[in-house]
């Protein structure tokens, strides 16, 4: 009886599929975790060209900043942060100085704007053993975008 018991080969394929289940799951997990992020990044990302566009359309005014940060903020959804800078460079250097500034005479001059969205996003197990992520498992997510005004 426990010769025939130990050839019987029934339920091995059970007993593999036991085993590689958790890694299949695993797998998914990540990919549809990798997808969600991906997802999200895209999102900031086109939230901070939306908000160029529009410095483009109306023109900057620094008072305009706080105006701009909100409406990137409600765009971006729950929890997002937005910040504009808007910068001032003179000649061939990449000082910033202030928006309003002026430069020397004759010097040439260029005025920036630029935007940055960012969220927390987190994933399904989070955890901070990965590079890049914060103290309670989640990852800072940010897009970019700028445009010289002037």
């Amino acid at each position: 009886m426990t010769r025939s018991l130990l050839r019987c080969e029934q339920g091995n394929s059970f007993i593999e599929m036991a085993f590689a289940a958790p890694l299949l799951a695993s797998l998914l997990i990540g990919m549809v975790d990798l997808s969600r992020a991906v997802s999200t990044k895209l999102q900031m990302v086109q939230v901070a060209q939306r908000t160029i566009e529009r410095v483009q359309r109306n023109g900057f005014e620094p008072d305009h900043a706080e105006t701009l940060e909100t409406e990137a903020e409600t765009a971006a959804g729950g929890g997002a942060t937005a910040t504009v800078s808007a910068w001032l460079e003179c000649g061939s250097s990449t000082t910033k100085l202030g928006y309003t500034d002026s430069c020397a005479s004759g010097q040439a001059y260029a005025r920036f704007v630029g935007i940055s969205v960012s969220t927390n996003f987190e994933p399904v197990f989070g955890t901070d053993i990965f590079p890049g992520a914060n103290a309670d498992g989640t990852f800072t997510l940010a897009g970019t975008a700028g445009v010289r005004t002037q």
